[in-house]
């Protein structure tokens, strides 16, 4: 007889669960309560109830590790409540190995379906245990990866891969207690679960098909947020072995980087992976530099769009696509250098994580997505940089017009002016006017002196000091040096071209 235990400090709760369950045709026959963890394992102990309805809320934290254990020992498939949606919660309900984690109140329609897919290893075959015990005489862990000469010509083999590599022990205890169609038998390998089905020859292929989809549409009703994929190998009529059926079906997640995740591969029906010369030619080289000097990132966008849209096979080599895709990142990094970006941290580790995942990332989609991102960042970054720059530059010589008189006036006088660091100010001086601070602030002052030597009677001394310099004799030779003669000569030729007029 199928039974179930509900866990719950609240007298109502548990007889409204209860209610529920009963409400509509199930096959559990037997009901147990428990209204604390004293109870409950008791109950666990004694009673031995297929399916166990717990309350969160009801264990003590210095009990949940013998309740894990308690749980793995007597095989029994637990369904969580809680009235906190936090994370916490979450974590408990993983630690307990639980099918799903509802959240009160909870819905009759949650938990019809919840139960559905919770008792289902409790309504398997009886027949199925003395199959399975012949099954594994002839198959193990190692008939995957040595060639042994077992048939397997009655077998499909599935292999489930999780996206996440930490789920991989909830993927494998749940499929231990999925009820396939059919006889089967699991194994929990290094990446991913493997499960051999013995399906008739007949519409195998539908079948199979039909009982991958029911895999996929029930692992996402428990496990939402953590998503899988199924690779199928229909079986051989040539008997190929267990190890070559396993080497074949493996190859199919490499597909996973162009279609992400649940999905189903299926072997024989792709196409191998073609190869691709994956860096820029110069020709590409030169238009993404003008692409990114120009900020157009529609046409960034077109050309990363078509240039990595795979939707079905033959897909070329992903590895390869990786490479190309840091080749493009060469070309960002030239163009973050031409705008000192890279000397930004916040562009610089932005940079890196790009990096990292056109390594890791395991779909194309979303590496894509990021690289168009990170280009947009770059570009306004380049942008606002300039944009700074030549703020900056304009607010200096504004700075230096008002202020050249000052006797003295250095470099650091006008970047604590404008906010910025002298040696910055330095480099912006250099970039905008290929001269440095003294070559410009030399320029306004001698540009005023000729002003004042064209209108004015003031001496040579008086104008010396007027434009801040404390030597005439200094200023002399700096005007000689720029203009071709000394300060009276120019003057006087002034005086004569005026008077002629």
């Amino acid at each position: 007889m199928s039974s179930i235990l509900i866990a719950d400090r609240d007298d109502t709760e548990r007889k409204g669960i209860r209610w529920l369950i009963q409400s509509y045709p199930n096959k559990f026959e037997v009901f147990y309560e428990a209204s604390n963890v004293g109870e409950l394992i008791h109950l666990v102990e004694n009673k031995k109830p297929q399916v166990v309805c717990l309350e969160l809320e009801m264990v003590p934290a210095d009990y949940m590790l013998e309740l894990q254990t308690l749980f793995i020992n007597n095989g029994q498939t637990i369904i969580c409540t809680t009235a906190e949606a936090i994370f916490e919660r979450a974590v408990q309900a993983m630690d307990l190995f639980s099918v799903s984690l509802l959240i009160k109140p909870v819905s009759p329609e949650q938990l019809k379906r919840n139960l559905l897919h919770a008792s289902q290893k409790t309504w398997m075959d009886t027949e199925v245990p003395k199959e399975e015990t012949h099954f594994l005489s002839n198959f193990s862990h190692e008939s995957f990866f040595i060639q042994t000469s077992s048939e397997v010509e009655d077998y499909a083999l599935f292999l489930i891969r999780p996206e996440n590599p930490i789920m991989l022990h909830s993927l494998f205890e749940w499929v231990q207690d999925f009820s396939f169609s059919y006889f089967s038998c699991r194994f929990a390998l290094q990446e991913q679960v493997a499960c051999l089905l013995k399906f008739p020859r007949e519409n195998r292929h539908e079948l199979l098909q039909h009982e991958g989809n029911r895999l996929l549409h029930w692992w996402g009703q428990v496990f939402s947020n953590y998503r899988i994929n199924l690779a199928v190998h229909p079986g051989s009529d040539h008997n190929e072995g267990l190890q070559h059926m396993y080497q074949e079906t493996n190859e199919l997640f490499q597909r996973s980087f162009f279609k992400g995740y649940h999905q189903i591969f299926w072997a024989h029906t792709s196409d191998a992976f073609y190869t691709i010369d994956p860096f820029l030619t110069p020709e590409e080289q030169r238009d993404w530099m003008e692409m990114l000097e120009g900020g157009e990132i529609e046409k960034i966008k077109s050309w990363m769009y078509q240039s990595f849209q795979h939707s079905s096979p033959p897909f070329p080599d992903p590895e390869l696509l990786r490479i190309r895709l840091t080749s493009i990142l060469a070309q960002i990094r030239r163009f973050m250098y031409t705008y000192k970006l890279n000397i930004d941290q916040e562009y610089e580790l932005a940079y890196h994580n790009v990096f990292q995942t056109i390594i890791h990332q395991q779909v194309l989609f979303p590496i894509v997505q990021e690289m168009i991102l990170f280009i947009i960042k770059t570009i306004n970054g380049a942008k606002h940089k300039v944009f700074r720059s030549t703020d900056n530059v304009a607010r200096a010589i504004s700075y230096l017009k008002s202020h050249y008189l000052q006797q003295g006036l250095k470099l650091k006088d006008v970047a604590e002016s404008i906010e910025i660091s002298p040696s910055y100010l330095s480099v912006l001086f250099t970039e905008n006017y290929g001269r440095s601070f003294r070559e410009v602030l030399s320029d306004i002052r001698l540009n005023e002196s000729k002003r004042l030597l064209k209108e004015t009677n003031q001496t040579i001394k008086e104008i010396t000091e007027e434009i801040g310099y404390s030597d005439a004799n200094y200023f002399s030779r700096l005007f000689h040096k720029k203009e071709g003669l000394p300060p009276r000569q120019f003057r006087r030729q002034f005086s004569i071209k005026h008077n002629k007029k």
